[in-house]
């Protein structure tokens, strides 16, 4: 994972080109080896620092806390994450296919020598051990976890899909409202991330950074009046609100001028057409992006 960082260091990659670097390439690593294995939570940790550093900061290591909270990044999109992958439940779903294999007994001799040996003539679902080796008592554990699952037994019925019992692991069901207009196909993906940090008001503006000691001077860039907030900067600011009529006019488009998360809410439910809807969702994103 370092090396490949290292290469991709010296481009200038945006942050949602980051995104699809960390989970096409960084995360199918560990994907590969949590088929295998039950992996350390050190290590876990470890592959977590590295892909929230590259995330961003675009290097491999770096003491700096990310933009958003690694597990809210790991939540599916319409919960307000970015559909990253979570390396420790993926960990467990992967592996689950192995408290699958001994609950349906395939022809397969691992399992005979489980049935054998640990099991003998005990029920599966109701087995509990404190022998064997390490590796078996995860195993045993990682079954407890997978039976509390309600959901699990049509997935035993037919086969094992890591991908599905990872949904089940993952989903807390506290969905967003603006997930559909700041995920939205029309939009390119760096608006997109863009616009997510600032409906969550985690991008790093000056009223953030003045928290944080990095800056001495708090006030906006654009109007130099006041304290620049997120909801100043859309379209409070004399400056983004000019920018904001300007659009209205191009699009005649009737909107009472609004802060950014209640002109997003108001896209959503705007009785036209979903096309229309679309586009004015882009059009937020793409003038969000270049204040």
């Amino acid at each position: 994972m370092v090396h490949k960082i290292r290469i991709w260091g010296a481009r200038n990659i945006s942050f949602a080109g980051r995104v699809t670097l960390i989970n096409a390439v960084l995360i199918t690593i560990h994907s590969y080896w949590a088929q295998i294995m039950i992996l350390p939570k050190l290590i876990l940790r470890k592959i977590n620092a590295i892909c929230r550093s590259f995330l961003s900061k675009g290097s491999a290591e770096s003491n700096s806390p990310g933009y958003v909270a690694w597990d809210r990044l790991c939540k599916p999109k319409n919960e307000g994450g970015l559909g990253l992958r979570n390396t420790m439940l993926w960990n467990e779903a992967a592996l689950g296919k192995y408290v699958w294999a001994v609950a349906t007994k395939p022809d397969n001799l691992w399992v005979k020598w489980v049935h054998h040996v640990y099991i003998k003539s005990s029920n599966w679902w109701d087995y509990q051990t404190n022998d064997g080796s390490w590796y078996w008592r995860q195993v045993v554990k990682l079954k407890e976890k997978h039976k509390n699952l309600s959901q699990l037994q049509p997935i035993m019925i037919r086969s094992y899909s890591i991908h599905q019992v990872y949904k089940m692991l993952n989903v807390d069901q506290n969905r967003v409202s603006w997930h559909r207009e700041v995920c939205n196909r029309y939009n390119m993906p760096k608006h997109s991330f863009i616009m997510w940090l600032a409906v969550q008001k985690r991008l790093q503006t000056r009223s953030r950074l003045l928290k944080f000691n990095v800056c001495q001077e708090g006030s906006c860039l654009l109007c130099d009046i006041e304290l620049v907030t997120i909801n100043h900067l859309f379209f409070e600011c004399y400056f983004s609100n000019r920018c904001l009529q300007e659009i209205k006019t191009w699009l005649n488009w009737q909107i009472a001028d609004r802060p950014l998360a209640a002109m997003i809410r108001w896209t959503s439910r705007v009785k036209t057409s979903k096309f229309r809807r679309n586009v004015y969702a882009a059009v937020v994103a793409a003038l969000t992006n270049q204040i």
